[in-house]
């Protein structure tokens, strides 16, 4: 069966209130049950994966910089001027710096300027990304896994996990042990997170999160919404414009259109006996993973 549109349902309710009711408060009715409904219960059509594709190091060359200024030339080496959420690391001064833009191949802009009080000439430096953006309906992260190495990331605090490394800045590593809430990316309107230590190669990990409500417009191309979920939606904001404009009946499509909902959660929250198998959010933090025998991965440890 084809899925209802916003305004078959829309038409539905009119017709059945007999016109007594305007169409944008039932627009404004659907539209707040719909985010009701998303946000009392944990749908299947909620939840996502992404990949996120962390970066690894770049130090070929060397750069130099005047001293109060954001400006960095590059010699003996190339830059992508494509990079974003990168940081650059000043061996000599054992300081990292947010990169604003890379300008050219050989040039970029740093978010602040340098204060060493002398210049950097043809000095060590380190590119590196420990900030990466979500996707763009992400809501709520559930899980970040390690999936060569079986563990998931701990959610750490953003001041927390500063204060964690602040002697380990730029240890760079292929085991990230957290992550935090990164800063907002005003331009792109992103969600950023940060991992920690800094990441030191390059390598995939598993994002699982719960995407925002759908748009009400956006309602009719998720596949996986039962017939039922239309039909209690409907009820529903049926019975908040009946009872906010006095109209007879919404008692009874409160009651059939929560029953609705009620029936399909229980249907969705049923878990097959039979599955086994460990779920990502039984997978043991880094410390309590054996990444460490003998340098090689052999599993989880076991108590």
């Amino acid at each position: 069966m084809t899925a209802p549109n916003v305004n078959v349902m829309m038409a539905a309710i009119q017709r059945r209130c007999r016109g007594k009711i305007p169409l944008v408060s039932i627009v404004d009715a659907l539209n707040e049950k719909s985010l009701e409904i998303h946000g009392h219960y944990e749908w299947p059509w909620t939840k996502a994966e992404y990949n996120i594709p962390i970066q690894g190091t770049y130090t070929t060359g060397t750069v130099s910089v005047t001293d109060g200024t954001k400006i960095v030339t590059l010699s003996g080496g190339t830059w992508d001027t494509a990079w974003k959420y990168k940081r650059m690391y000043l061996g000599a001064q054992n300081t990292d710096f947010l990169v604003a833009s890379f300008d050219s191949p050989t040039q970029a802009t740093l978010a602040d300027p340098v204060n060493f009080g002398q210049n950097i000439t043809n000095g060590s430096y380190t590119i590196f990304q420990d900030i990466y953006p979500l996707p763009d309906d992400c809501e709520t992260i559930l899980l970040i896994v390690n999936p060569v190495f079986r563990y998931r990331l701990q959610y750490i605090p953003t001041y927390t996990l500063h204060w964690q490394n602040v002697y380990s800045r730029v240890f760079f590593s292929q085991f990230q042990t957290g992550f935090c809430d990164g800063a907002y990316d005003d331009t792109n309107k992103t969600r950023t997170i940060q991992f920690a230590p800094s990441p030191g190669g390059v390598a995939e990990y598993k994002l699982i999160y719960r995407r925002r409500p759908p748009a009400l417009s956006d309602l009719s191309k998720i596949t996986v919404l039962p017939e039922s979920y239309y039909r209690g939606l409907e009820l529903l904001a049926e019975y908040q414009v009946r009872f906010e404009n006095q109209l007879p009946g919404w008692m009874e499509c409160k009651s059939e259109g929560y029953q609705i909902i009620s029936s399909m959660k229980r249907k969705y929250t049923a878990a097959p006996m039979y599955d086994t198998f460990a779920a990502y959010w039984q997978y043991p933090y880094f410390v309590d993973s054996s990444v460490y025998a003998g340098g090689l991965f052999v599993g989880p440890t076991v108590a």
